[in-house]
């Protein structure tokens, strides 16, 4: 996998990359707000998100606000070349090895509610005791799975021929329905 660092990024710099790509899910973080979502388009209020990751099964774009219309940018590809962004430098790539057997799945928050479920939403429903919403997680299966994930590969770098796997790099996959007897974290 390549990583692209871009510094001083511009709210329209940023935007144009967001939208020259084929992203499927959508991540945000606001400051009362965390969303997890299809990606179709940028919303409007997105300049308001402290952090963001848009990514497909190949690929993640992930952003940090160092100011009101600055940003930090990340982009990991495993299938180079760069994306067509024009607008944004993104330096020179740095290589990155998968750590054997780092494939992994965070559980997300919530069990299907089959019976109940939201009534103002066709969407499914996922709920937990703690987070007074109903959770609708963006993924897109004939059966709702009881509990959804996000699989993880891990990065490390190499040294000679020893993989490092002290300074990690962690690139978001997919979601998925969980693998109740697998390798899963709660969050």
């Amino acid at each position: 996998m390549i990583e692209y660092r871009a510094y001083q990024v511009t709210q329209s710099d940023l935007a144009g990359g967001l939208d020259s790509s084929d992203w499927q899910w959508l991540y945000y973080e606001a400051v009362a707000e965390i969303n997890l979502t299809w990606f179709d388009h940028l919303p409007e209020n997105w300049t308001q998100w402290r952090h963001g990751r848009a990514f497909t099964h190949d690929k993640e774009l992930a952003w940090w606000r160092q100011t009101n219309s600055l940003y930090t940018a990340r982009l990991l590809l495993t299938q180079p070349p760069l994306p067509p962004t024009d607008a944004i430098s993104w330096g020179q790539g740095r290589r990155w090895e998968k750590i054997p057997n780092s494939q992994t799945q965070f559980l997300l928050h919530g069990t299907l509610d089959q019976d109940a479920g939201n009534p103002s939403s066709d969407l499914p429903s996922w709920s937990e005791a703690r987070i007074p919403r109903w959770l609708h997680y963006p993924i897109a299966y004939e059966a709702p799975p009881e509990r959804v994930a996000l699989k993880v590969i891990s990065y490390g770098q190499l040294h000679g021929s020893e993989l490092n796997q002290q300074q990690i790099l962690t690139r978001w996959v997919q979601l998925e329905p969980a693998d109740l007897g697998g390798s899963q974290q709660d969050v």
